[in-house]
Protein backbone atom coordinates (compact mmCIF):
# COMPACT_ATOMS: atom_id res chain seq x y z
CA UNK A 1 0.00 0.00 0.00
CA UNK A 2 1.59 3.46 -1.13
CA UNK A 3 1.35 5.52 1.69
CA UNK A 4 -0.50 8.80 0.52
CA UNK A 5 1.85 12.03 1.59
CA UNK A 6 -0.93 14.07 1.72
CA UNK A 7 -2.25 12.41 4.31
CA UNK A 8 -0.95 14.20 7.81
CA UNK A 9 1.22 12.41 10.33
CA UNK A 10 -1.65 13.01 13.21
CA UNK A 11 -4.36 11.05 10.62
CA UNK A 12 -1.71 8.35 10.93
CA UNK A 13 -1.36 8.35 14.61
CA UNK A 14 -5.17 7.88 14.43
CA UNK A 15 -4.92 5.14 12.90
CA UNK A 16 -2.86 3.65 15.38
CA UNK A 17 -4.91 4.81 18.02
CA UNK A 18 -7.85 3.00 15.81
CA UNK A 19 -5.29 -0.56 15.54
CA UNK A 20 -5.31 0.04 19.87
CA UNK A 21 -9.72 0.28 19.75
CA UNK A 22 -9.59 -2.57 17.97
CA UNK A 23 -7.29 -4.49 20.07
CA UNK A 24 -9.52 -3.51 22.92
CA UNK A 25 -12.67 -4.65 21.05
CA UNK A 26 -11.60 -7.93 20.76
CA UNK A 27 -9.70 -9.04 23.80
CA UNK A 28 -12.80 -7.36 26.35
CA UNK A 29 -15.63 -9.60 23.67
CA UNK A 30 -13.54 -12.39 23.84
CA UNK A 31 -14.31 -11.80 27.82
CA UNK A 32 -17.43 -11.28 26.79
CA UNK A 33 -18.10 -14.88 24.72
CA UNK A 34 -16.42 -16.77 27.48
CA UNK A 35 -18.72 -15.75 30.18
CA UNK A 36 -21.77 -16.58 28.29
CA UNK A 37 -20.18 -20.15 27.09
CA UNK A 38 -21.38 -21.91 30.07
CA UNK A 39 -24.83 -20.95 28.30
CA UNK A 40 -24.81 -22.33 24.65
CA UNK A 41 -22.39 -24.24 22.34
CA UNK A 42 -19.17 -22.46 20.57
CA UNK A 43 -20.99 -22.19 17.61
CA UNK A 44 -24.42 -21.25 18.33
CA UNK A 45 -22.96 -18.43 20.60
CA UNK A 46 -20.80 -17.20 17.12
CA UNK A 47 -23.85 -17.13 15.02
CA UNK A 48 -25.76 -15.38 17.33
CA UNK A 49 -22.80 -12.85 17.82
CA UNK A 50 -22.36 -12.62 13.83
CA UNK A 51 -26.14 -12.38 13.84
CA UNK A 52 -25.50 -8.99 15.77
CA UNK A 53 -22.90 -7.80 14.38
CA UNK A 54 -23.91 -8.08 10.63
CA UNK A 55 -27.69 -6.32 11.37
CA UNK A 56 -25.56 -3.62 13.10
CA UNK A 57 -22.50 -2.90 10.50
CA UNK A 58 -25.46 -2.72 8.14
CA UNK A 59 -27.68 -0.36 9.94
CA UNK A 60 -24.54 1.92 10.12
CA UNK A 61 -24.26 1.66 6.62
CA UNK A 62 -27.80 2.61 5.79
CA UNK A 63 -27.72 5.60 7.97
CA UNK A 64 -24.15 6.91 6.14
CA UNK A 65 -24.96 5.46 2.84
CA UNK A 66 -28.93 5.40 1.82
CA UNK A 67 -29.97 2.81 -0.58
CA UNK A 68 -29.61 5.62 -3.17
CA UNK A 69 -26.09 7.02 -2.63
CA UNK A 70 -24.81 3.37 -2.39
CA UNK A 71 -22.94 2.75 -5.78
CA UNK A 72 -24.38 -0.46 -6.37
CA UNK A 73 -22.34 -0.11 -9.76
CA UNK A 74 -19.09 -0.80 -7.39
CA UNK A 75 -20.94 -4.13 -5.77
CA UNK A 76 -21.15 -5.94 -9.28
CA UNK A 77 -21.24 -9.64 -8.62
CA UNK A 78 -17.45 -10.37 -9.42
CA UNK A 79 -16.80 -7.30 -7.05
CA UNK A 80 -18.90 -8.27 -4.57
CA UNK A 81 -16.99 -11.70 -4.26
CA UNK A 82 -13.76 -10.04 -3.89
CA UNK A 83 -14.76 -8.27 -1.30
CA UNK A 84 -16.87 -10.79 0.96
CA UNK A 85 -14.20 -13.29 0.28
CA UNK A 86 -12.23 -12.43 3.24
CA UNK A 87 -15.06 -12.75 5.74
CA UNK A 88 -15.11 -16.91 4.67
CA UNK A 89 -11.56 -16.37 6.33
CA UNK A 90 -11.98 -14.22 8.99
CA UNK A 91 -14.26 -14.08 11.04
CA UNK A 92 -16.15 -18.21 9.34
CA UNK A 93 -12.96 -20.69 8.86
CA UNK A 94 -10.40 -18.97 11.79
CA UNK A 95 -13.22 -18.62 14.25
CA UNK A 96 -15.09 -22.51 13.22
CA UNK A 97 -11.64 -24.11 13.36
CA UNK A 98 -10.34 -22.31 16.21
CA UNK A 99 -13.03 -23.53 18.38
CA UNK A 100 -13.29 -26.78 17.00
CA UNK A 101 -9.07 -27.21 17.45
CA UNK A 102 -9.19 -25.84 21.07
CA UNK A 103 -11.50 -28.19 22.66
CA UNK A 104 -8.43 -30.99 21.01
CA UNK A 105 -5.84 -29.43 22.37
CA UNK A 106 -4.80 -27.83 25.73
CA UNK A 107 -4.85 -24.26 25.92
CA UNK A 108 -1.23 -23.11 26.61
CA UNK A 109 -0.59 -24.84 23.05
CA UNK A 110 -3.64 -22.70 21.63
CA UNK A 111 -1.99 -19.58 22.82
CA UNK A 112 1.33 -20.32 21.50
CA UNK A 113 0.18 -20.81 18.23
CA UNK A 114 -2.41 -17.68 18.27
CA UNK A 115 0.49 -15.99 19.40
CA UNK A 116 2.21 -16.35 15.73
CA UNK A 117 -0.52 -14.33 14.46
CA UNK A 118 1.64 -11.25 13.66
CA UNK A 119 4.28 -13.06 12.18
CA UNK A 120 2.11 -14.57 9.97
CA UNK A 121 0.63 -11.31 9.06
CA UNK A 122 4.09 -10.05 8.28
CA UNK A 123 5.17 -12.25 6.24
CA UNK A 124 2.12 -12.24 3.94
CA UNK A 125 2.01 -8.63 3.54
CA UNK A 126 6.12 -9.04 2.49
CA UNK A 127 4.68 -11.57 -0.12
CA UNK A 128 1.51 -10.45 -1.24
CA UNK A 129 1.75 -6.60 -0.64
CA UNK A 130 5.64 -6.28 -0.95
CA UNK A 131 5.46 -4.24 2.21
CA UNK A 132 9.86 -3.59 3.29
CA UNK A 133 10.06 -5.20 6.67
CA UNK A 134 12.93 -3.82 8.87
CA UNK A 135 15.22 -5.41 11.25
CA UNK A 136 13.89 -3.01 13.85
CA UNK A 137 10.31 -4.63 13.31
CA UNK A 138 11.46 -8.19 13.67
CA UNK A 139 12.80 -7.38 16.72
CA UNK A 140 9.86 -5.44 18.33
CA UNK A 141 7.55 -8.37 16.77
CA UNK A 142 9.68 -10.98 18.44
CA UNK A 143 9.45 -8.98 21.96
CA UNK A 144 5.54 -8.82 21.36
CA UNK A 145 4.95 -12.15 21.01
CA UNK A 146 7.50 -12.84 23.84
CA UNK A 147 5.38 -10.72 26.34
CA UNK A 148 2.38 -12.48 24.80
CA UNK A 149 3.78 -15.76 25.79
CA UNK A 150 4.38 -14.44 29.44
CA UNK A 151 0.82 -13.09 29.74
CA UNK A 152 -1.14 -16.11 28.73
CA UNK A 153 1.13 -18.32 30.62
CA UNK A 154 2.27 -20.50 28.01
CA UNK A 155 4.39 -23.25 29.42
CA UNK A 156 6.77 -24.44 25.99
CA UNK A 157 7.86 -27.79 25.74
CA UNK A 158 10.31 -28.30 23.62
CA UNK A 159 9.74 -31.73 20.79
CA UNK A 160 5.89 -31.78 21.45
CA UNK A 161 4.01 -33.05 18.51
CA UNK A 162 1.21 -31.32 17.06
CA UNK A 163 -1.82 -32.90 17.26
CA UNK A 164 -5.28 -32.57 15.25
CA UNK A 165 -6.61 -29.37 16.99
CA UNK A 166 -3.35 -27.75 16.64
CA UNK A 167 -3.36 -27.95 13.58
CA UNK A 168 -6.40 -26.94 13.43
CA UNK A 169 -5.46 -24.07 15.15
CA UNK A 170 -2.55 -23.28 12.99
CA UNK A 171 -4.84 -23.46 9.73
CA UNK A 172 -7.67 -20.89 11.55
CA UNK A 173 -4.85 -18.48 12.92
CA UNK A 174 -3.40 -18.90 9.12
CA UNK A 175 -6.12 -17.57 8.14
CA UNK A 176 -6.91 -14.83 9.72
CA UNK A 177 -3.50 -13.80 9.35
CA UNK A 178 -4.66 -14.14 5.29
CA UNK A 179 -7.48 -11.85 6.22
CA UNK A 180 -5.51 -8.89 7.41
CA UNK A 181 -3.37 -8.54 4.22
CA UNK A 182 -6.41 -9.57 1.79
CA UNK A 183 -8.46 -6.79 3.29
CA UNK A 184 -6.40 -4.16 2.33
CA UNK A 185 -7.85 -4.65 -1.41
CA UNK A 186 -11.39 -3.94 -0.53
CA UNK A 187 -10.40 -0.43 1.48
CA UNK A 188 -9.54 0.59 -1.58
CA UNK A 189 -12.82 0.22 -3.44
CA UNK A 190 -15.61 1.03 -0.50
CA UNK A 191 -15.64 2.37 3.27
CA UNK A 192 -14.30 0.48 6.36
CA UNK A 193 -18.20 -0.08 7.34
CA UNK A 194 -19.68 -1.32 4.10
CA UNK A 195 -17.00 -3.76 3.58
CA UNK A 196 -17.29 -5.01 7.28
CA UNK A 197 -20.92 -5.71 6.72
CA UNK A 198 -19.95 -7.49 3.18
CA UNK A 199 -17.40 -9.81 5.03
CA UNK A 200 -19.53 -10.49 7.87
CA UNK A 201 -22.41 -11.20 5.90
CA UNK A 202 -20.24 -13.91 3.92
CA UNK A 203 -19.09 -14.72 7.26
CA UNK A 204 -22.30 -15.15 8.93
CA UNK A 205 -23.22 -17.57 6.04
CA UNK A 206 -20.49 -19.93 6.47
CA UNK A 207 -20.72 -20.18 9.76
CA UNK A 208 -24.46 -20.78 9.72
CA UNK A 209 -23.31 -23.74 6.91
CA UNK A 210 -21.17 -25.35 9.89
CA UNK A 211 -23.32 -24.47 12.44
CA UNK A 212 -26.24 -26.71 10.74
CA UNK A 213 -23.74 -29.16 9.58
CA UNK A 214 -22.01 -30.15 13.10
CA UNK A 215 -24.68 -28.95 16.06
CA UNK A 216 -27.72 -30.68 16.77
CA UNK A 217 -30.05 -27.62 16.98
CA UNK A 218 -32.68 -27.45 19.59
CA UNK A 219 -35.13 -24.85 19.13
CA UNK A 220 -36.91 -24.91 22.57
CA UNK A 221 -33.43 -24.34 23.74
CA UNK A 222 -32.90 -21.19 21.57
CA UNK A 223 -36.09 -19.93 22.50
CA UNK A 224 -36.02 -20.18 26.29
CA UNK A 225 -32.75 -18.36 26.42
CA UNK A 226 -32.57 -15.47 29.10
CA UNK A 227 -33.20 -12.59 27.30
CA UNK A 228 -30.24 -10.78 29.36
CA UNK A 229 -27.79 -13.46 28.57
CA UNK A 230 -28.70 -13.46 24.32
CA UNK A 231 -28.24 -9.66 24.93
CA UNK A 232 -24.89 -10.08 26.35
CA UNK A 233 -24.64 -12.15 23.34
CA UNK A 234 -25.52 -9.51 20.98
CA UNK A 235 -23.40 -6.57 22.53
CA UNK A 236 -20.29 -8.83 22.33
CA UNK A 237 -20.71 -9.84 19.16
CA UNK A 238 -21.04 -6.03 18.19
CA UNK A 239 -17.77 -5.12 19.82
CA UNK A 240 -15.56 -7.76 19.18
CA UNK A 241 -16.71 -8.39 15.19
CA UNK A 242 -18.62 -5.10 14.44
CA UNK A 243 -16.29 -2.43 16.53
CA UNK A 244 -13.29 -4.70 15.99
CA UNK A 245 -13.22 -5.22 12.74
CA UNK A 246 -14.37 -1.61 11.42
CA UNK A 247 -11.99 -0.09 13.49
CA UNK A 248 -8.98 -2.56 11.57
CA UNK A 249 -10.06 -2.03 8.39
CA UNK A 250 -10.21 1.43 9.13
CA UNK A 251 -6.75 1.73 9.94
CA UNK A 252 -5.15 -0.08 7.01
CA UNK A 253 -6.51 2.53 5.01
CA UNK A 254 -3.42 4.50 6.59
CA UNK A 255 -0.79 2.24 7.83
CA UNK A 256 0.77 -0.83 6.10
CA UNK A 257 -0.36 -4.03 7.46
CA UNK A 258 2.87 -5.47 8.27
CA UNK A 259 2.64 -2.56 11.02
CA UNK A 260 -1.06 -2.90 11.86
CA UNK A 261 -0.60 -6.69 11.96
CA UNK A 262 1.86 -6.46 15.14
CA UNK A 263 -0.97 -4.61 16.88
CA UNK A 264 -2.67 -7.80 17.54
CA UNK A 265 -0.13 -9.00 19.99
CA UNK A 266 -2.58 -6.44 22.53
CA UNK A 267 -5.37 -8.45 22.08
CA UNK A 268 -4.17 -11.08 24.93
CA UNK A 269 -3.03 -8.10 27.15
CA UNK A 270 -6.72 -6.42 27.26
CA UNK A 271 -8.52 -10.00 27.31
CA UNK A 272 -6.16 -11.12 30.62
CA UNK A 273 -6.71 -7.60 32.02
CA UNK A 274 -10.32 -7.94 31.67
CA UNK A 275 -10.64 -11.39 32.77
CA UNK A 276 -8.98 -9.92 36.09
CA UNK A 277 -11.52 -7.34 36.46
CA UNK A 278 -14.37 -8.79 35.38
CA UNK A 279 -14.28 -12.40 35.73
CA UNK A 280 -12.01 -12.33 39.10
CA UNK A 281 -9.39 -14.23 37.51
CA UNK A 282 -5.59 -13.73 39.28
CA UNK A 283 -2.90 -12.17 37.37
CA UNK A 284 0.33 -13.37 38.44
CA UNK A 285 3.97 -11.17 38.43
CA UNK A 286 5.22 -12.46 34.87
CA UNK A 287 2.21 -12.27 33.72
CA UNK A 288 2.46 -8.53 34.34
CA UNK A 289 6.18 -8.55 32.77
CA UNK A 290 4.43 -9.79 29.82
CA UNK A 291 2.10 -6.81 29.29
CA UNK A 292 4.80 -4.88 30.11
CA UNK A 293 6.50 -6.29 27.08
CA UNK A 294 4.09 -6.05 24.93
CA UNK A 295 2.96 -2.81 25.82
CA UNK A 296 7.15 -1.51 25.23
CA UNK A 297 7.06 -2.94 21.95
CA UNK A 298 4.01 -1.31 20.80
CA UNK A 299 5.40 1.68 22.00
CA UNK A 300 8.21 0.98 19.71
CA UNK A 301 5.84 -0.02 16.91
CA UNK A 302 4.28 2.98 17.02
CA UNK A 303 7.03 5.00 17.23
CA UNK A 304 8.46 3.45 14.43
CA UNK A 305 5.37 3.96 12.47
CA UNK A 306 5.75 7.71 13.42
CA UNK A 307 9.99 7.76 12.26
CA UNK A 308 8.75 5.40 9.36
CA UNK A 309 6.19 8.20 8.11
CA UNK A 310 7.99 11.06 8.88
CA UNK A 311 11.53 9.95 7.04
CA UNK A 312 9.20 9.01 3.72
CA UNK A 313 7.07 12.55 3.84
CA UNK A 314 10.64 14.27 3.62
CA UNK A 315 11.57 12.36 0.55
CA UNK A 316 8.48 13.01 -1.40
CA UNK A 317 8.83 16.89 -0.42
CA UNK A 318 12.24 16.44 -1.81
CA UNK A 319 11.58 14.65 -4.76
CA UNK A 320 8.47 17.36 -5.28
CA UNK A 321 10.90 20.27 -4.97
Amino acid sequence: MQLNPALSLPNRSKAVLMMILSAICWGLGTVMSKMVLTYLPPLTVLVVQLAGSVTFLWAITLIQQPWKRVYWHQLAPPTLLKLGFPGLLEPALSYSLGLTGLAMTTASNASLINATEPMMALGLAWVFLRERICFVLLILMGMAIGGVLLTVGVDVHLGVRLGIGDLLLVVGTFSGALYAVLSQAGVRIVNPVLLAAIQQSFGLIGVTLVWISFTQINVKTLTAINPVILALIVVSGIIQYALGFWLYLQAIKTIRVSIAAQFLSLIPIFGVGGAYLFLGERLSLLQGLGMLLVVGAIAGIAQYQRQSQSDERNLLSTQHH
